[in-house]
C-alpha cells in the first residue's frame, strides 16, 4: 500500500489500518516513490490489480474485515464518479485541512514494500 509520506492525513490513516490490521495482511511505502507525478492517491496493489483512489478505500476497508467489511460495501454501493470525486476534493485540500506537509509513514516500514 502506498501513500503521502508527507500527508497528516495520508500518515494517520496508515496508523490508524496499521491498528485494525489484525492479519497484518497491509505493508506500507511512500506513493512518491510509486507515482511522483501523483501523490494525491492512495494506491494498493494485490497481485496484477492495483486500485486507486476511492477504489483502494474500499479494497482497504473489505481486507480489514468485520464491520469494516460492511462500511465496504455501502461505500461501494454510491456510484465511483462520486466517491472519486469526494476523494479529489479531500485529496486536493489535505494540506490546507489537515496540517502542512511532514513525513511520518509507520516506522518499522520500509519505504517501498508492497501489499502482498
Amino acid at each position: 500500500m502506498y501513500v503521502d509520506d508527507e500527508c497528516v492525513l495520508c500518515s494517520r490513516t496508515a496508523q490508524w489500518i496499521r491498528r485494525h490490521d489484525r492479519r497484518q495482511q497491509f505493508r506500507f511505502g511512500s506513493v512518491h516513490a510509486l507515482a511522483p507525478m501523483n501523490p494525491q492517491s492512495v494506491v494498493v496493489q494485490d497481485g496484477a490489480h492495483t486500485y486507486t483512489c476511492s477504489r483502494a478505500v474500499v479494497q482497504i476497508l473489505w481486507r480489514l474485515g468485520r464491520w469494516w467489511k460492511l462500511l465496504a460495501v455501502l461505500l461501494y454501493a454510491v456510484p465511483a464518479v462520486i466517491r472519486d470525486r469526494a476523494y479529489d476534493i479531500v485529496a486536493r485540500h489535505r494540506h490546507q485541512w489537515f496540517g502542512p506537509p511532514q513525513c511520518s509513514l509507520p516506522a518499522d516500514e520500509p519505504q517501498t514494500h508492497r501489499h502482498e
